[in-house]
């Protein structure tokens, strides 16, 4: 999936998280494998903190005159 997504010129979060059926998850769906538990909060922790980052610079170059950033082919000027 990681190579998918930079194939796209995405950014994918430096480290993946699997899971197993059986073994993480309870007849009811919920998380039983604590590792996995602990995996997937960090997960949400980065994207919350890596999403803000990138916004946050995004928004920046978009009202900089700076021409070769990504988000310079989004500026709409007057």
């Amino acid at each position: 999936m990681r190579t998918a997504v930079r194939q796209c010129y995405g950014w994918s979060i430096p480290y993946g998280v699997s899971i197993n059926g059986d073994q993480d998850f309870d007849a009811n769906g919920d998380i039983r494998n604590l590792r996995l538990a602990q995996r997937l909060e960090m997960l949400a922790c980065d994207l919350v903190i890596y999403g803000k980052l990138i916004i946050e610079q995004f928004n920046r170059e978009l009202i900089s005159s700076e021409s070769n950033t990504f988000a310079a082919h989004y500026r709409v000027w007057p």
